[in-house]
């Protein structure tokens, strides 16, 4: 007789391992012969690069290898996502290169026998930025005058995205009540447990990469475009995550380095970044800033949202609508910031308080 699982009590299979303390995380594989990386980052939002001076870095005791961007020429820029067709897309590159426009950007990394001698010698590195005005609030990014992070582009402005539903005009002319708010939703860290981390190496001439992840094909696809190789002849593992939260979704530029680092070396290469690395280098989230016009009648509510065009779109009838009559979401702007990932339903956890606020305010 089949086993009953709706309505049941089913045993999770996943947790003995680790209750047992038998999880595998990146950090507790150890291969013979490892080499350590770490990354020199930037301390300012928003700078000019003058000069990386790695001659004493270079010399310290241990240290096998120490790249800029220059020594990463090869490699192509990583992929970013359109959001909208059209869309203006900057360069990436896996490391930063003439500027910096967020605190953590990495700008060189450093390989040593050990982890202890790579961040020793990472302190011999002597890093000159010109400091510019960094942009670090969502509205003031559009404002007339302000600095911009990609002065190529002439704007700050990253994408536009509209949609628009129903009788706009008609539902605003019969509503009996409409209610204008502002509404503002932080920005925040999805800090989890274990740090995204890397350990790369060569298995008869396959290269492998396992890291803390939610996207092993994402990171396969990505890593093996950027190095100019086949899929087929690269590994990606995902074992136990410690912790995500959306946030480990999509490929880093420092795991990239380290892949490309132990094809170089022909050595493991493994990357391991403390909390405080981790969180400024960790994609932030959020930060909208929210302008709905709630009606409430008998039939519907429209609603400019300033901010992404999920959460617009995520805005769920209530027990006094039906459906929106017209949604429409102006565009992202690009602060001097870490870049803005998903967490656990995307837009969609801004869109519930929203709608709440304005059902307070409505009455």
């Amino acid at each position: 007789m089949p086993r009953l699982v709706f309505g049941a009590s089913v045993r999770r299979v996943e947790d003995p391992p680790l209750l047992r303390g038998e999880g595998r995380y990146v950090d507790d594989l150890q291969p013979s012969d490892c080499l350590h990386a770490v990354f020199l980052r930037s301390h300012l939002a928003h700078a000019l690069i003058r000069s990386i001076d790695i001659e004493a870095a270079s010399k310290a005791t241990g240290v096998v290898a120490l790249w800029s961007a220059p020594d990463f020429i090869d490699l192509e820029p990583l992929e970013i996502e359109s959001a909208v067709d059209g869309m203006t897309i900057p360069e990436r590159r896996v490391l930063a290169s003439g500027r910096v426009r967020h605190v953590g950007e990495a700008l060189a990394m450093l390989i040593a026998e050990s982890a202890a001698q790579a961040r020793d010698a990472l302190e011999l590195v002597e890093l000159d930025l010109d400091p510019l005005p960094a942009v670090t609030d969502v509205e003031r990014a559009l404002q007339e005058g302000a600095q911009l992070l990609y002065p190529e582009f002439g704007t700050n402005l990253a994408f536009q995205n509209a949609s628009r539903h129903g009788p706009v005009k008609r539902s605003f002319d019969r509503a009996q009540v409409i209610v204008r708010e502002r509404l503002l939703n932080q920005r925040l860290i999805p800090s989890a447990l274990e740090p995204r981390g890397a350990l790369a190496w060569l298995d008869d001439e396959r290269l492998t990469l396992q890291i803390s992840s939610q996207s092993t094909f994402g990171v396969r696809e990505a890593v093996a475009a950027s190095l100019g190789i086949d899929e087929k002849d690269l590994r990606v593992i995902v074992r136990d995550v410690g912790g995500g939260f959306g946030s480990k979704g999509g490929c880093l530029g420092e795991e990239i380095a380290v892949a490309a680092a132990a094809r170089r070396l022909r050595r493991p290469v493994k990357w391991i970044p403390g909390t405080a690395a981790d969180n400024c280098r960790r994609s932030s989230l959020r930060r909208n800033v929210t302008e709905p016009c709630w009606q409430s009648a008998r039939g519907s509510w429209p609603t400019w949202a300033r901010t992404w065009s999920r959460t617009a779109r995520s805005f769920p009838p209530s027990h006094r609508t039906y459906r929106p009559a017209a949604i429409a979401s102006p565009p992202p702007r690009t602060p001097s910031k870490a870049s803005i990932p998903t967490r656990r339903q995307p837009g969609r956890t801004v869109a519930p308080a929203d709608r709440r606020r304005l059902s307070l305010s409505s009455g």
